[in-house]
């Protein structure tokens, strides 16, 4: 698992250095994160921080009995 956690990180293990395909397997991985990274600097945040909708947030639930009646479904059912 250590070699999946350093390959996620962009960090070559020195048991796959000698391998050909190890190159161009962290050479794309890079372009993608890069590809990632710029399309979020890209684009506007979309959730930007609202003080105002303290406690609105969850508009599902709208009454006390929903929260229970939520909250007793989601225990039977994981029983």
């Amino acid at each position: 698992s250590q070699g999946s956690l350093s390959r996620a990180f962009g960090l070559r293990p020195r048991s796959e250095k000698a391998s050909p395909s190890s190159s161009s397997d962290t050479g794309s991985l890079a372009s993608q994160c890069q590809y990632m990274s710029s399309v979020r600097n890209n684009s506007p945040p979309q959730l930007p921080p609202r003080p105002m909708t303290g406690g609105k947030r969850h508009l599902r639930v709208k009454s006390i009995g929903d929260i229970e009646y939520i909250s007793t479904a989601a225990v039977s059912t994981s029983v």
